[in-house]
């Protein structure tokens, strides 16, 4: 089990889009200073972590699953017809912690429901970057080697039972790991992600786990990859 913390670095202009607003000029300009003071507060609030393993399976044609190390699987046409080809899984929880989200739901609580709409846009902005970091991550790792990755995929997509969280979170085996997994299958802290990538050499490199726009490397490894020509 691997453990990673990134700094995280919130582009304004996504987090207005994500408003509404297509350029910073649409928004109010009390609305802007809100959503200013908000980022400069987020930046204390945030705890990014992410935990990831590196594992292999066995394939189970017959009943179209990957039978993982610990014995469990991962099942349904979405996860195996996106993952069979690859060499080798990785598996992660990814969360930017519970401290923004207590903000914005207090923020909530007393009323200042800008104030809170902000902050959980801030988390959901924030969730993604984290995400897109460990992609690029991994891409720094595999494209000197001749790998492909998948798109991200994560239980609950499509046809794949979210029921199989549970099995990331069973792979993933540490003590320190801040996100819990309830009854129901969801994660606490709420601003938080499992998913899992296939790398190997018979995968197509995929550009579903990268978003250019939102992407503040002027050094991405992603523009020394193959082009997508799909």
């Amino acid at each position: 089990m691997a453990f990673l913390q990134i700094p995280i670095i919130i582009n304004k202009k996504t987090v207005i889009k994500k408003m509404g607003h297509e350029n910073v000029t649409d928004i109010p300009g009390n609305i802007l200073a809100e959503v200013e003071q908000a980022l400069h507060e987020a930046q204390e609030y945030l705890d990014p972590c992410i935990w990831y393993e590196k594992l292999k399976f066995v394939k189970d044609e017959e009943h179209e699953r990957l039978i993982l190390p610990d014995g469990s699987y991962f099942s349904g046409k979405h996860a195996y017809n996106n993952l069979y080809l690859a060499d080798y899984l990785i598996v992660a929880i990814i969360t930017v912690g519970d401290k923004l989200g207590s903000v914005s739901r207090a923020c909530f609580q007393k009323g200042y429901y800008l104030k809170g709409l902000i902050f959980d846009i801030i988390g959901n902005v924030a969730l993604d970057n984290l995400g897109y970091s460990f992609w690029l991550k991994i891409v720094e790792e595999i494209k000197s080697k001749n790998l492909g990755i998948t798109c991200r995929l994560c239980p609950g997509d499509n046809d794949w039972n979210i029921k199989e969280q549970q099995n990331i979170f069973s792979l993933i085996k540490d003590n320190g790991v801040k996100v819990q997994l309830n009854k129901n299958y969801m994660m606490d802290p709420v601003k938080s992600v499992s998913l899992v990538y296939g790398v190997g050499k018979n995968v197509e490199f995929t550009r579903a786990g990268h978003d250019c726009a939102v992407c503040s490397s002027e050094r991405c490894p992603y523009r020394e990859c193959p082009a997508d020509n799909s």
